[in-house]
């Protein structure tokens, strides 16, 4: 049986969470490895072939259980659950995974079975978030588990996907186009209720736009992009923050395909200078 990498996390956990002391929680997390059910990989069951849990799409939200019939991770024996779905290079994805049962784990991985993100806790809770920019296109893999073996119980799983702009476009009803064409900008946000979706945008300037989620009238972001080359050598990106609700902002340099990505976490209100994006 073909085994991924072992994934390195080199976050900080959260404190103890359902009565599992810290060291504990680092240990379990610093274990973890995740197996890519690829075509004609069996992994272990018990009753039989691992199979994906199904398929789940940009904007869609599934639930699941795990449960003594799932797949195994052969690393630690625990229950996963393998949900599919279709990207394309240059996609930014945000996927959260919640249980009210148990601390849950996160991975996505590309069709090679090559690790790209992973996950245990994100921001004071147990439930766990990536955010990432697709490699490559075709079938991804988010594996939905969690921290410790032999864990059931329900959860939910979200997905939202920003597509990659078509090459030689600039600027539609949900990025801006800033200096002169060159830098597209988008945005992605979630509600701690459930809602999620595609930020609005809406040009100023060359080099700056604002972005609204829930009414036109109401601001939630301002993007800038300057040309500080003469100063340093990059582009600059500075966003001022209006919103404290869950946000991902991706900056996109269409000549070279560089992108930078800026998230912020449910709750924090803060704004950025990033004096050397690009």
């Amino acid at each position: 049986m073909k085994r991924t990498a072992a994934l390195c996390l080199g976050f900080l956990l959260a404190s103890a969470a359902h009565g599992v002391p810290l060291p504990d929680k680092r240990t379990a997390a610093e274990a973890k490895e995740l197996s890519l059910l690829l075509p004609g990989l069996r992994i272990a069951r018990k009753d039989g072939q691992c199979v994906p849990a199904g398929q789940i799409a940009y904007g869609q939200t599934v639930t699941g259980e795990l449960t003594a019939t799932d797949c195994l991770l052969p690393s630690d024996g625990s229950y996963v659950d393998y949900w599919q779905f279709q990207g394309t290079a240059g996609d930014v994805v945000v996927i959260d995974l919640a249980s009210s049962d148990y601390d849950t784990y996160l991975g996505l991985q590309d069709g090679s079975g090559a690790v790209a993100a992973q996950n245990d806790d994100f921001g004071n809770g147990t439930n766990s978030h990536v955010a990432f920019t697709l490699t490559n296109t075709g079938t991804w893999v988010i594996s939905s588990t969690s921290l410790f073996p032999q864990i059931t119980g329900s959860y939910s799983l979200t997905l939202q996907g920003v597509p990659a702009a078509p090459p030689g476009s600039c600027g539609t009803a949900t990025s801006l186009c800033l200096q002169a064409a060159r830098f597209t900008v988008s945005a992605t946000w979630a509600t701690t209720d459930g809602r999620s979706g595609t930020a609005q945008a809406v040009s100023l300037t060359d080099d700056t736009g604002y972005f609204w989620f829930f009414d036109a009238g109401n601001v939630e972001l301002v993007v800038k992009v300057l040309d500080g080359r003469a100063v340093n050598g990059h582009f600059w990106v500075f966003y001022g923050a209006l919103s404290d609700v869950h946000y991902v902002i991706t900056v996109e340099d269409t000549t070279s395909g560089t992108r930078r990505t800026y998230e912020n976490p449910q709750g924090n209100l803060a704004s950025v200078a990033d004096t050397s994006a690009f």
